[in-house]
């Protein structure tokens, strides 16, 4: 799963994994996160544990077992631009995948991780498994479908997917 310098020196400052894990650029070559800057001290936690944080330490555990780390990058809060109704419907998508792949990002919510540019357009949701299957979706409404950045967004999408065929692509329209 891809993943760039700024998102690992995100997460080794928070302390989601030690500096000397094992990982591997955009370029395929394997370097150490403690390359890229120096390890800080885990942060504290207190609270309960949001959607996020659950997904997020599920990707983080289920990287490490597998020796590898993926995409996380972090929101720390979720953007407004997106409906109630298309909210929720994100959230309900970001819940469903995280059952079927260790990482799951999701914009307009507070999900942990926003999703990666693709084909030059950020989806709603992103879902990667180490093995190289990746799934994006994005979420529209009636009003919203035929607009013309929802129409570019879809074709670019598509383009993506049919460009890999460890990709899939789904459009969602909420009412």
């Amino acid at each position: 799963v891809p993943h760039d310098g700024g998102t690992l020196v995100s997460l080794l400052r928070q302390g989601k994994f030690a500096a000397n894990h094992p990982v591997r650029g955009e370029d395929g070559r394997e370097m150490h996160v403690g390359d890229l800057v120096p390890p800080p001290a885990p942060p504290a936690s207190a609270g309960s544990a949001s959607l996020g944080e659950l997904l997020l330490a599920a990707a983080v555990v289920g990287g490490v077992a597998a020796g590898i780390v993926g995409l996380i990058k972090l929101a720390t809060a979720p953007r407004p631009t997106a409906s109630k109704a298309e909210r929720d419907s994100i959230e309900r998508a970001a819940r469903r995948l995280s059952s079927k792949f260790p990482v799951v990002c999701a914009d307009h919510i507070k999900a942990g991780c926003r999703p990666p540019l693709k084909n030059g357009h950020r989806p709603d949701v992103y879902a990667a498994s180490f093995d190289g299957r990746e799934h994006i979706e994005e979420h529209e409404t009636m009003e919203s479908v035929g607009k013309r950045h929802s129409v570019e967004q879809d074709r670019a999408f598509r383009r993506w997917a049919a460009r890999g065929p460890r990709r899939t692509y789904r459009q969602v329209v909420t009412y």
